[in-house]
């Protein structure tokens, strides 16, 4: 099944040609590259232009949910898959992908882990390690567990639910995609389906509120179909 990569990115100039190079070596060679620019002003536009494999499509309202949803509606790939810019795949990402989906004919979702590639080895022992075990966890009991920056979806599926709600701007934005993907069919959290992330929104908050405020939101929108938060910082 052919790739769409679908990359937000908003002065993502630090991190952008990274992600871009790590798709480029470990993913499929005719997989498709969008890279959603949301009014970046610095030179995340010139960077992307440097790769001529990828498509650069323009996001004038601010947040996450409008710039995948763009990526999404432009995207011809069977499978589509949501990629933070300041993630780097691994070079077993796309074999999980290929075998879970051949062995597999329910699932609809697959999703993983991040581990942080500018924190200490303890850190992402004694904090990554467990946040993602718990996530692991909670999807096992509730099937609805997704990391937005490091998930891929048949996009049949996701066209069905009607792509990422846009009234959200940051938290609980997947938390709602997959709650609504889960009456579709299976989805896979596998600790082994992980990327190299930044740890910049967990440096800038702190890490007990940035994990406090994930599990008030993942709680709430499951009780109340709403996150909590409403607010986001662009931590850059």
């Amino acid at each position: 099944m052919k790739i769409s990569f679908i990359i937000p990115a908003y002065n993502e100039e630090k991190y952008i040609g990274k992600c871009l190079e790590s798709i480029i070596k470990h993913g499929p060679p005719d997989a498709e590259i969008i890279v959603i620019n949301n009014n970046s002003t610095d030179q995340t536009t010139g960077i992307v232009n440097s790769f001529p494999r990828v498509k650069l499509l323009f996001e004038p309202t601010r947040g996450t949910t409008h710039t995948r949803q763009k990526g999404l509606e432009n995207a011809s790939g069977e499978l589509v898959a949501f990629i933070d810019a300041d993630c780097r795949l691994t070079p077993e990402w796309m074999n999980i992908v290929a075998k879970k989906f051949t062995e597999n004919k329910k699932l609809v979702c697959l999703s993983g882990p991040y581990f942080f590639y500018d924190n200490t080895k303890i850190k992402n022992f004694l904090i990554a390690r467990p946040y993602n075990y718990l996530a692991s966890l909670s999807n096992k009991l509730t099937n609805s567990v997704i990391y937005g920056g490091n998930t891929i979806i048949k996009k049949e599926i996701i066209n069905k639910i009607g792509g990422w709600d846009k009234s959200i701007n940051f938290y609980g934005d997947d938390v709602i995609l997959a709650k609504k993907i889960s009456t579709l069919g299976k989805i896979d959290f596998d600790l082994k389906f992980f990327v190299h992330s930044s740890s910049r929104r967990f440096n800038h908050e702190g890490i007990p509120t940035m994990i406090l405020k994930y599990f008030i939101n993942f709680i709430w929108v499951r009780l109340f179909n709403k996150p909590y938060h409403q607010t986001y910082l662009n931590h850059r």
